[in-house]
């Protein structure tokens, strides 16, 4: 598989921003990754379709975070 630079910086960006909001216990903000990239002016905030075909597809995951009961 190959990931273009912009894919991996693109992901990259938005998991470190995901962690940092994770560890303050915020809400993610899908959106606060975008604020201040350099490649904006190219996909304007739209990087599901930068890096959608980059998972692996043996790769499982979800989203969904559930509080511990």
């Amino acid at each position: 598989m190959h990931i273009s630079e912009e894919a991996a910086y693109c992901l990259w960006k938005h998991l470190k921003s995901f962690h940092y909001q994770a560890i303050e216990r915020k809400t993610a903000d899908f959106g606060k990754p975008c604020s201040d990239c350099k490649y904006w002016s190219d996909c304007r905030g739209n990087w599901i379709s930068k890096v959608g075909n980059t998972k692996p597809l043996d790769l499982e995951f979800s989203v969904v975070h559930r509080e511990p009961q």
